[in-house]
């Protein structure tokens, strides 16, 4: 028993602090489209008629019903169309959600949670070692 006990401590260590969180790719288009809308209440990027219609699909419910959310999609995607019928393409902006927040409170969060996660593992790893050694003692 011993052994086993003393066997897993490293590996909790390891897991508290060498191995970062596993982070997704880029975010879908819509996410993008409803982040850029969320940051000033209007949609500055020009995007495809696709993420316009996928935010539509997938916007929260609660910004459906107490935001002009729904209806903002619905007026960026008919100034696409417009442009789109009337010959003009402007650049399909590259926003991401990081871009939109030029304080860096994203990468900010991120390493906070990281932080508090490492130091959580850190002292269940404390805790697992006091009572290893009171158990130690007692015998």
């Amino acid at each position: 028993m011993r052994r086993i006990t003393w066997a897993l401590a490293p590996i909790v260590g390891a897991f508290s602090f060498g191995i970062p969180p596993a982070t997704s790719a880029a975010a879908p288009c819509w996410k993008t489209v409803i982040a850029d809308w969320s940051n000033d209440g209007s949609i500055d990027g020009s995007y495809s008629a696709q993420c316009y219609r996928q935010a539509m699909q997938n916007a929260p419910t609660d910004l459906r019903i107490y935001s002009s959310l729904e209806e903002d999609l619905q007026r960026a995607l008919a100034a696409h169309s417009s442009r789109r019928l009337a010959g003009v393409h402007p650049r399909a902006a590259t926003v991401t959600p990081a871009a939109l927040d030029p304080t860096g409170s994203a990468s900010s969060f991120s390493f906070l949670v990281a932080l508090i996660g490492g130091l959580a593992g850190f002292l269940a790893v404390c805790s697992l070692a006091a009572v290893l050694i009171r158990r130690r003692r007692l015998r």
